[in-house]
């Protein structure tokens, strides 16, 4: 067992373990967005064993990172890449930055209200009302679990289509059913759809993002693509899911 002076903060505070007395990082691909989750965690995942350490300090970071939806910003592409396109049924070609859409299911309730109106405490408590006592849950996953759709936009072209990649209902016309793969048009590398950055959506004066409510009040990004959320996850920003 490690000493007590030797046990160093846990996700959520000012550093991980790293065997010594002095701050330090996380390992590399190990995104900081995972402080904002680590309160209620650290009790339960310090490191218990000198073995243990390894794992402590890349694998469990990791997986909290896939599982809470922070994004890993070091593999991400930048927002200023410019992707070139053409349109499968014209030789019309765009050329622009492209980025992901994140919508929960029934989060658009927020087209109703404005962020100066209505607080995203406000809209949080509908929306999950609205999952819990409709049972909206994802159609194979069932309960707790919540569907996430994507799109893909690329805004100084007016584009947007549904993802690709994703699964039912969303398996039918999608980006690639219009448009050729795109590709970087410095380089010419095929985009990578997972690499793609994810939008942020908040809610706020000024900024009354559509379904902006969730990540302003909880902080929730999901990762690329990723097809559902278990709102249990949301228990760990101290918000209520009942």
């Amino acid at each position: 067992m490690e000493s007590a002076d030797r046990r160093a903060p846990w996700p959520g505070t000012r550093r991980p373990y790293c065997g010594t007395a002095s701050p330090c990082v996380w390992p590399v691909g190990v995104p900081s967005c995972l402080g904002r989750f680590g309160a209620g965690m650290g009790a339960s995942l310090r490191p218990t064993s000198k073995n243990s350490l390894h794992v402590a300090e890349t694998a469990v970071p990791r997986l909290l990172a896939g599982r809470y939806g922070c994004p890993m910003a070091e593999t991400t592409y930048s927002s200023d890449v410019r992707w070139r396109y053409k349109g499968r049924r014209s030789s019309f070609e765009k050329v622009g930055p492209l980025e992901l859409v994140w919508e929960l299911a029934g989060d658009p309730i927020s087209d109703y209200y404005l962020a100066e109106e209505t607080s995203a405490d406000e809209l949080w408590s509908q929306w999950i009302r609205w999952v819990r006592d409709g049972e909206h849950y994802h159609s194979d996953l069932g309960a707790p679990w919540v569907l996430i759709s994507w799109g893909v936009s690329g805004s100084e072209e007016g584009t947007y289509e549904y993802a690709p990649h994703q699964h039912a209902p969303f398996d039918g016309d999608n980006f690639l059913t219009f448009y050729m793969h795109p590709v970087n048009a410095d380089t010419g590398e095929r985009v990578n759809w997972l690499r793609l950055p994810v939008v942020d959506k908040l809610w706020r004066p000024g900024r009354s993002d559509k379904g902006g409510f969730i990540q302003e009040v909880s902080g929730f990004k999901p990762h690329a693509l990723q097809p559902a959320v278990d709102l249990r996850v949301f228990e760990a920003a101290g918000l209520s899911i009942t």
